[in-house]
Formats: structure tokens, sequence, C-alpha cells
């Protein structure tokens, strides 16, 4: 998944799905044996929204939703900091879309909603970078629910300074 996420920030499309198809089958070959030890930490859920981050990588917002979703849904509520650093990605999936008029706003600004207050809840550097992403995606739109957003993430913003 590792090599799947550094070919999608290469851009490197065909490279990326073949090593995502790679981490499916090794985690179904997995399955079928006692459990190894980095069963721990690369679930079907990371998995899952890995992919999504991977798609992302490689500007492609929607099929990037429906993977985080689907990820994002076997995490559950809890504030963690996959829950957050996923929960970040698709409210940045919602904002970027490939034409602005198909950006979803309202939803990029309810997942962001969900996720800001719970950052206090984590330490990793990579959830503590996505509200930047997020807020710079949503800046430029003039909504009540981007305005509350932003007003929290400054909010957030100032108190870890």
């Amino acid at each position: 998944m590792r090599e799947a996420r550094a070919h999608a920030t290469a851009g490197e499309e065909k490279q990326c799905r073949a090593a995502i198809d790679r981490a499916h089958r090794g985690l179904e070959r997995a399955a079928d044996q006692p459990s190894p030890p980095w069963v721990y930490w690369l679930d079907h859920t990371v998995l899952t929204s890995e992919t999504g981050r991977c798609l992302l990588h490689l500007d492609q917002p929607t099929p990037a939703q429906e993977h985080l979703n689907r990820g994002i849904g076997m995490l559950g509520d809890d504030p963690s900091r996959d829950r957050i650093l996923y929960g970040l990605c698709l409210a940045h999936a919602f904002s970027h879309a490939a034409h602005p008029s198909h950006a979803d706003l309202e939803l990029a600004c309810h997942e962001a909603g969900q996720v800001l207050p719970m950052m206090t809840t984590v330490s990793s550097a990579r959830c503590h970078r996505l509200p930047d992403v997020v807020v710079a995606g949503l800046r430029p739109h003039r909504t009540a629910a981007v305005r509350a957003v932003l007003d929290h993430a400054q909010a957030h913003l100032s108190d870890e300074l």
C-alpha cells in the first residue's frame, strides 16, 4: 500500500493500481493463514481508505470519495488518528472536484466539521497538516457552511499555537 501511495503521489496511475491490487491479494492470502504480524495495522478498513487517498492523489475525487466513505464506515465515529486522517481526506475529496461546479461543499463542510473537533486527540503530523489542505480548498467559496468551517479551523489552528 505504501508503494501504491508513492506511485499515486508521483501521478503514476497504472503502477499505483497494480500496487493496490497486490495489496488486496496479499490481504486476501493472509486471511487463509494464521494472522501475520502486519495484519494488525493493514486490514480491509485501512486498505479501503488508503485506496481512497491514492485516488485523491491521482486527482480522481469521485472514486476517492467512495473508498473513503466505505473505509470510514468501517471505522465508526470514535476519535482516532485514522478517523481524522480519512475524514479530512474525505472533506478534501468533496471540495476538490475535476470541475468546480461538481464540488460538494456541504458534504465537505459536514465532514470537516465532524473531524476538526477531534484534532486535539491525536499528535499525528499527517493529521495536523491536513486542515490546511482542506481550508485551502474551501477558502475560495463563500457559503455560510464554508465560513463556519473556516472559523472552526482558525480557532483550532490558534489553539495549537
